[in-house]
């Protein structure tokens, strides 16, 4: 469980002047839920993104991560965060820092000193449910960007973090790459018992209805927060806000009087990639 009591942040311009990017945020993320965010740049979802894991502070409120918690005074836990919340950036290149493929798998449960055995067993695993185990001893600057990105999340995911953030995991691949990364990490939450609580940042709304909730962020606060298929019903509340929901429920909208179906589900049983 995330949750958020009354969070806001503010970042200082360097000229004296305080510019809040988030502000009384109220949320809470459950236990295995996948939750997806979306809004303008400047929305601040990336910020939102980095309270998770302690890489931004908030300026006030409080964050709490499991039975832990964090405020601007009190960073004690961040620690035990870390250990809790994986993330993934847009740019893979900013997280991959081992030799090969197989040394950035190991290199997390290194520093969590596991046991060699365990951590053999884990990087194995993690090689194959990524597909990167014919590549184990390419350096990591020598992969395709989507062979990267997946890299990047294998590395994450092999420390079994409670809580995955991904921020525009997909903004720098191109569209078969994209449709990919998306495959690994349905298939990700799938086969895992006890998914993590997966918060995923994106611009593309297509990608937001594999989630089963999205939250729309605009000027620093939550603007709408349901089920994505009931967002991007709202597509005037969108529009206002400079976000446009997929183009068949733009068409839906239009048409609906002219369908013979009752509703969206009806329409779009399955999400649309």
């Amino acid at each position: 469980m995330i949750r958020f009591e009354n969070v806001s942040v503010e970042y200082s311009t360097g000229q004296g002047d305080r510019i809040r990017a988030l502000n009384r945020i109220h949320l809470t993320l459950a236990e295995g839920e996948y939750v997806a965010i979306m809004g303008l740049n400047g929305s601040g979802k990336s910020t939102l993104a980095r309270l998770c894991n302690g890489l931004v502070l908030p300026s006030s409120g409080t964050i709490y991560v499991d039975e832990y918690h964090l405020t601007a005074e009190w960073t004690r836990h961040i620690p035990d965060i870390r250990r809790r919340v994986g993330m993934v950036f847009q740019n893979p290149d900013n997280q991959l820092v081992s030799t090969t493929v197989e040394r950035e798998v190991a290199f997390g449960l290194e520093n969590l000193g596991l046991p060699y055995e365990e951590m053999h067993e884990r990087v194995q695993n993690a090689l194959q449910t990524f597909d990167l185990a014919h590549l184990r001893y390419r350096a990591p600057h020598q992969l395709s960007g989507g062979e990267k990105q997946r890299l990047a999340l294998a590395a994450v995911m092999v420390m079994q973090p409670r809580h995955l953030i991904l921020d525009e995991p997909t903004a720098l691949l191109d569209f078969r790459h994209q449709q990919e990364f998306l495959l690994y990490l349905q298939q990700l939450r799938q086969s895992t018992p006890t998914p993590p609580t997966t918060v995923y940042i994106t611009h593309f709304a297509p990608e937001a209805l594999l989630a089963s909730r999205l939250i729309v962020l605009h000027r620093g606060e939550v603007v709408l927060d349901g089920a994505p298929k009931e967002v991007f019903l709202q597509e005037t509340r969108l529009n206002q806000i400079g976000l446009y929901p997929p183009i068949e429920f733009s068409a839906y909208l239009r048409l609906r009087d002219k369908l013979p179906i009752k509703s969206v589900e009806d329409l779009f049983p399955q999400p649309i990639l």
